[in-house]
């Protein structure tokens, strides 16, 4: 009878062994022919077929968690403030709830069911970044659900394979990915690094990866992302998420030729570009969810480089903001040096003659650019810019005021060309340029 049940028992562990080994190679055979590679040959194909030059060739891989909508937003339990002990890091309290560690029964259902019961790569319908990216040009999407579509290490070599194609049809490769699946888009990128075919490197022209930050690749993966540089074979490297805690302010993280890792927030800069901001006024509002995704397409675009995008709409909101600034010491102005009593400074240079508007300006000089710039210096300021002059210009003399600051010409800071620096004229208040040489110029410090 023991024999009996031996024999059984042996048969059953056999007929199991031979059913996962079967379900193990229906679920490996489904990597093949690759969810990208595909779409990538097929694109490919077309091109040849048409004849489109190379310049017109650019794969948009997008790659949509289907899991991400569900964790965008919340905090890891370390980073949550109720269950941790003891301070919190940096890194720590900017980790997204990506990076959290599954439960030891999650992590070997996830297993289980991506080596036996696995039938595709994806999952059967197109995930939230994947529709709403869609209509890019040449896009090339892949929706995935975590790692139980496929692990992490079949991701990377599946990417690494369409970029490979895509090199060898002559095309740029831009790719945005959303959560988890930037750690193998980077592995990807990183592997292919000194990689060449003809003579010239695999190379991929912009990464936007929605939904993480560096402290969440360095949490998932500390060993490989703990000192990580973009790669040589990367131009641009952009990480777009949501704070985890309120008010959710949405940030960027921008690698490229200038930045290593410099920060930039949304509701600073989406303003420029005309996209909302959901919670004003300052300090930290956040920004819809669609207005990232604009966000997105308009720098994934050909010939958009990201770090110049950026860098002007930075810029610009800090002009506006300094604009704004100005304009407000200068409605201050014009009320403390036209509404005051008599014996109170009536235009700036009285006011200065009294001390009153000491900190903020000088008596006037006229003396070439580089004495202007020098002068202010000992005195312990700067020469202001167009803008602040010509916010002076219309406090001192508009709207019936005449300062006897009215009928001069001021230089600017700002520098026009090799030769030439921008002044204001406060007789009708528009700016030329003029030689750096000219001596014939005034002089206002402002600190």
């Amino acid at each position: 009878m023991r024999h009996q049940l031996f024999i059984g028992g042996a048969a059953a562990l056999c007929v199991l062994a031979a059913l996962g080994f079967w379900l193990a190679r229906i679920s490996k055979a489904a990597l093949e022919p690759g969810i990208l590679t595909a779409q990538v040959t097929a694109l490919a194909d077309g091109w040849e077929s048409q004849n489109i030059p190379a310049a017109g060739r650019v794969v948009n891989i997008i790659i949509s968690d289907a899991q991400t909508g569900a964790l965008t937003g919340k905090l890891s339990e370390k980073a949550g403030g109720g269950k941790a002990s003891g301070s919190q890091s940096v890194l720590d309290s900017e980790t997204l709830s990506l990076a959290d560690e599954p439960p030891v029964w999650t992590k070997t259902l996830v297993w289980f069911k991506r080596t036996f019961l696995r039938k595709t790569m994806s999952v059967a319908e197109d995930g939230g970044l994947a529709e709403s990216l869609g209509a890019v040009p040449n896009a090339v999407t892949w929706t995935h659900k975590g790692f139980e579509t496929a692990g992490e290490e079949e991701m990377a070599r599946e990417l690494g394979k369409a970029l490979i194609k895509a090199d060898a049809a002559g095309a740029e490769v831009n790719i945005i990915t959303q959560g988890i699946s930037a750690a193998p888009a980077l592995k990807a990128i990183k592997r292919l690094e000194g990689a060449a075919r003809k003579g010239k490197s695999i190379a991929v022209n912009k990464l936007l990866a929605l939904d993480m930050n560096k402290p969440t690749l360095q949490k998932i993966d500390s060993g490989y992302f703990g000192k990580f540089k973009r790669p040589g074979n990367l131009k641009e490297w952009v990480n777009v998420w949501r704070a985890p805690s309120p008010p959710h302010r949405v940030t960027m993280e921008l690698f490229s030729q200038s930045h290593n890792g410099s920060r930039f927030y949304a509701d600073v800069i989406f303003p420029e570009m005309g996209l909302r901001i959901i919670t004003p006024p300052e300090p930290k509002a956040t920004v819809a969810e669609q207005d990232v995704l604009k966000f997105a397409r308009a720098l994934i675009k050909q010939f958009t480089v990201i770090e110049e995008v950026i860098d002007y709409l930075a810029q610009a909101a800090k002009t506006k903001a300094e604009q704004e600034k100005a304009a407000a010491a200068a409605r201050d102005l014009a009320g403390r040096a036209y509404t005051r009593p008599a014996s109170q400074p009536q235009d700036s240079l009285s006011a200065l003659n009294t001390g009153w508007l000491k900190k903020k300006t000088v008596k006037a000089k006229k003396v070439d650019w580089n004495g202007a710039v020098n002068y202010c210096k000992k005195k312990g300021g700067r020469l202001p810019t167009v803008n602040e002059l010509k916010n002076m210009y219309q406090a001192e003399c508009v709207g019936g005021r005449q300062a006897n600051t009215c009928n001069n010409r001021y230089w600017s800071f700002e520098v026009k060309s090799a030769r030439n620096a921008w002044a204001v004229d406060f007789y009708g208040g528009g700016s030329a340029g003029g030689s750096l040489k000219n001596g014939d110029n005034n002089v206002r410090c402002t600190r």
